[in-house]
């Protein structure tokens, strides 16, 4: 569509490139600053033989989606697709616990029927939803209470927040998934789609998840900050 391509990158001009010797590669090292091996990445790991973590038999809510069937054992990566409107989203949220539905399910064995999303989480199921900025995140809280708010139990004692605990969960997921914030108190508002999208995985991480569900979780998303999700 264009004979050259530039690269601007935090209000800098990185440079310009023709189009006939770019490459995917290189256009996303100028965007990042630095090497991405997204595309590259490969995946070892097997499932499991062990009892399905999650097994799914009949889930149907009229309407929305009919007859779902599946299981997913530990260690595996079961991936749903399909165009808008397809039912994806509604299949989640329904095993999640945040809208009704008909038909089977078990966790480790054990029947589950989640009648709110505080059921799903004590049962060790998480999701990072479509939108976050609509259902995900607290827009006007800051780093601290979008990533402890799932994990407020563990961390408390008679009812009172023990801080040096929650100062230093936070500070280990900012560490750990490379959220760049000036600091803990920083308002998630102001924060970039990829390092917002970080958050919610730290809320997730912070608590003992046993099946994370993540619906289109790299949407609206820098190259950059995409490649840190994955990993």
């Amino acid at each position: 569509l264009c004979d050259r391509i530039s690269v601007l990158r935090d209000g800098q001009y990185v440079g310009t490139i023709v189009r006939a010797q770019a490459s995917e590669d290189e256009l996303i090292r100028m965007m990042v600053g630095r090497e991405v091996g997204i595309y590259r990445r490969s995946h070892h790991a097997h499932a499991s033989s062990q009892e399905p973590l999650l097994r799914v038999q009949g889930l149907t809510a009229p309407g929305r989606f009919t007859d779902i069937s599946f299981s997913i054992r530990p260690g595996e990566i079961v991936g749903f697709a399909g165009i808008t409107g397809s039912g994806r989203t509604e299949v989640v949220r329904a095993i999640f616990g945040a809208d009704p539905h008909g038909g089977e399910m078990r966790v480790a064995g054990e029947p589950y029927r989640p009648r709110s999303p505080t059921e799903a989480i004590r049962r060790g199921i998480a999701l990072v939803n479509e939108d976050r900025k609509a259902h995900g995140l607290f827009l006007k809280l800051n780093v601290t209470a979008n990533i402890t708010v799932s994990a407020l139990k563990g961390l408390c004692r008679a009812g009172v927040i023990r801080s040096a605990r929650e100062r230093s969960l936070v500070q280990r997921m900012i560490r750990d998934l490379r959220i760049k914030t000036p600091d803990a108190n920083f308002i998630v508002l102001n924060m970039s789609g990829g390092n917002q999208q970080k958050v919610i995985l730290g809320r997730w991480l912070s608590v003992d998840t046993r099946l994370l569900i993540m619906d289109e979780p790299t949407r609206g998303i820098d190259v950059g900050s995409k490649a840190e999700i994955y990993q």
